[in-house]
């Protein structure tokens, strides 16, 4: 499929035998057919949370991932702390989708 798409949606998390390979194969994949990769994590916790939870932890999201997407309920500090994690790393080719609303039934936001 690589070659004819532009975007490959994952929620890593749910990957059963998630490893470094995986996640080398899906990088060079990427590269390989110049597609991104949009990890639908939907970011919702305070900005220090965040952080940790983008650029650590066990699923590293900020090496390989181009799109995240997070939530705006939180307030600002959700995007502000992705920005500027992004930003202290120099990489330019990473972005935020601001959920605005959630479409799940029965859904506060």
């Amino acid at each position: 499929l690589g070659p004819y798409i532009a975007v490959l949606k994952t929620h890593i998390d749910v990957v059963s035998d998630l490893g470094p390979e995986t996640l080398e194969g899906l990088t060079r994949l990427a590269r390989q057919h110049d597609f991104l990769l949009f990890e639908d994590r939907k970011f919702i916790d305070i900005g220090s949370t965040v952080q940790k939870q983008y650029k650590g932890g066990a699923l590293r999201i900020h090496d390989w991932a181009h799109i995240v997407n997070a939530s705006i309920l939180p307030g600002p500090g959700v995007i502000q702390a992705l920005d500027e994690t992004i930003s202290q790393a120099g990489v330019a080719d990473r972005g935020i989708l601001i959920l605005a609303e959630m479409t799940s039934k029965g859904s506060l936001a």
